[in-house]
Parts: C-alpha cells; sequence; structure tokens
C-alpha cells in the first residue's frame, strides 16, 4: 500500500514559491485598475469643471500663463506663479456683496469687488474708487465649456483662453 502525501514539501513544490508567482499576474493588472479609477473619479467628483490646472493658450499678457483653480460653494481660489519665483494666492468670496480687493498704502486709490456664481461660470464685478469717487468699473467673466477643456477668462472685450495641461506633463512638472 502506498500513501500519498499533499503536503507541498513532500512534492517537491514549495508554497512560497506559488504564492509569489500569483502575485506577480495580480498586481500589474490591479495597479493599472487602480490608476483608472484614480483618473477618472478625480474627474468625476471634483466640486467643479473650473477645477484644476490651467495653461495659457492665448490671450492678454496681463494674464499669467499657468494658474489653478479650486471653486467651492462660497469661494473662488486661484494660485499662479509670479515674478520674481513665488506663488500668488487670490481668494474671492461667492456671495454677490462688495469686498475689498486691494489698496494702495497711505493713498485713496482703493479697488473693491463683488462675485459670484453664473451657471458653471463666476462674474466678477471690480470697482477703482479714489477719495469716494467711482471712476472705473470692470466685469470679468471666467467660463469653461461644457466638456471641461477649455476655460475663456473675458475682460471688457479681451478674451484670454487656458486649456488643461496634458496628463503626463503633470508628473514632470509643478503646478502652482
Amino acid at each position: 500500500m502506498r500513501l500519498r502525501h499533499n503536503c507541498p514539501e513532500v512534492s517537491g513544490v514549495s508554497t512560497d514559491a506559488m504564492t509569489t508567482s500569483n502575485r506577480k499576474h495580480y498586481l500589474a493588472p490591479l495597479l493599472a485598475l487602480l490608476l483608472v479609477l484614480g483618473v477618472v473619479g478625480y474627474r468625476h467628483l471634483r466640486s467643479s469643471s473650473l477645477d484644476g490646472a490651467w495653461l495659457k493658450a492665448d490671450g492678454a499678457a496681463a494674464m499669467p500663463d499657468q494658474i489653478t483653480i479650486r471653486l467651492t460653494p462660497s469661494q473662488f481660489k486661484m494660485k499662479y506663479w509670479a515674478y520674481p519665483g513665488g506663488v500668488e494666492r487670490i481668494t474671492l468670496l461667492l456671495d454677490g456683496r462688495e469686498h475689498p480687493f486691494w489698496t494702495v498704502a497711505g493713498g485713496d486709490l482703493k479697488i473693491s469687488y463683488h462675485a459670484e456664481l453664473d451657471g458653471s461660470g463666476i462674474v466678477v464685478t471690480k470697482h477703482v474708487e479714489t477719495a469716494g469717487k467711482d471712476l472705473a468699473h470692470f466685469t470679468e467673466k471666467w467660463s469653461v465649456t461644457e466638456d471641461g477643456r477649455k476655460l475663456t477668462v473675458s475682460v471688457e472685450g479681451d478674451e484670454t483662453v487656458f486649456r488643461r495641461p496634458p496628463f503626463l506633463r503633470s508628473l514632470f512638472v509643478g503646478n502652482p
């Protein structure tokens, strides 16, 4: 009578070799699936189509070449590379009320704004005042196309167009 052993050590194949081999077969597809789910989740779960990094494609020289936007129901936050080598941050409250934007220290010149959501975009109106007199006002409109690939910033007839940077660019170049 011959006895059969089901023990792997007896049959000559170790259990360590089998589990390592199985891990190799499942690891690559699992990592690819996680990457795809991460990209799709980021695009669909962000709070607005305005969110993310944008590169200037065409338009006004006064606008920065690269911006990063974050939109919440109450705030519009923008970051960009500022001269000489820092990151400038601007936060606008989206409540439709007048807020201070910029003042000259010791001077009478001041700029105020009011901003609000308008569908899929933002409308910002800025007022320039000196000694209580309204010198000028201008309106900025920030809107993104339905596919989320093109951002247009209109300021009194001048348009600046931004586009999404290529995905691989984000691996090698930092955003503000």
